[in-house]
């Protein structure tokens, strides 16, 4: 790649970060999509469509009868022209609000994928900053992670904790981002992999309560060696992680995540 082709290609992601940063400023509106080829895990159908009341798809089909009715429903015009805005009056989401009606043209359409551990994308990652956060979720989105868990690597423990307080500031206006995951610093020195070891902790109860105390319930999971039984006891109780733990290997033997659990409760 030469130095203008870099350029353009820096220009084109910094235009898609700006169209993500526009839409997720604006009210949820409503909206449907039309002539689509819908692939899921219940297989492929055509002339597919889907109608959304802004918060949540609220009907799905492929006759056009029940189309022009669920677009109704949401104050849309299914006859409008492709990516048309639909403007009825003024009122509440359901009923007047602008939408968009768009014509698919039998391009592929797919449920959203959310992503629970991935650093980055777009060459910046999600320890970057707010900017970094920015680049690499559009990066993410241009290829269909619509929701995400930013994955934070073993840094100094002042850095975690600026890193996790950045995450949860940008929660609020951006529900794209379902919180964090933090690889380390609590890992088995022999299973650290690209981590940097001058940065490996053992879990005292300071460098937990730190971590939790700047995660302010952002923090989603954890990567973390099983051999810290009673900070995984810690994470346990305080957070009450409502999602699951992510486990270190560094075990003489490799246990299901549900029995090594078990025997941490059992202590």
């Amino acid at each position: 790649m030469n130095e203008s082709e870099g350029l353009n290609m820096e220009q084109s992601r910094e235009r898609f970060a700006n169209e993500v940063d526009v839409a997720l400023a604006q009210s949820a509106r409503p909206f449907a999509i039309h002539n689509a080829r819908k692939v899921d895990a219940r297989g492929v159908a055509e002339h597919y469509w889907l109608v959304s009341d802004g918060s949540a798809i609220i009907a799905t089909g492929n006759r056009d009868d029940d189309f022009a009715a669920a677009c109704a429903s949401v104050g849309l015009d299914a006859d409008a022209d492709s990516d048309s805005v639909s403007s009825v009056g003024s009122g509440d989401s359901m009923t007047g609000s602008a939408g968009f009606v768009t014509n698919a043209a039998g391009r592929m359409m797919t449920p959203g994928y959310v992503d629970i551990h991935a650093h980055g994308s777009w060459g910046s990652s999600f320890d970057d900053g707010v900017q970094g956060i920015r680049m690499a979720r559009a990066g993410h989105m241009m290829h269909g992670t619509t929701r995400q868990v930013l994955s934070l690597i073993t840094n100094p423990l002042d850095v975690m904790c600026a890193n996790l307080q950045t995450v949860r500031g940008m929660m609020g206006a951006r529900p794209d981002i379902l919180g964090a995951h933090l690889e380390g610093p609590f890992l088995a020195l022999s299973r650290k992999g690209a981590h940097d070891p001058e940065c490996l902790k053992d879990p005292v109860p300071e460098y937990v309560d730190r971590l939790l105390h700047a995660a302010n319930g952002c923090l989603r999971q954890i990567t973390i060696a099983p051999n810290y039984r009673m900070a995984l006891m810690r994470f346990v109780v305080l957070l009450r992680l409502e999602w699951f733990l992510r486990w270190d290997i560094a075990m003489p033997i490799m246990q299901p995540p549900a029995e090594v659990l078990m025997r941490v409760l059992a202590l």
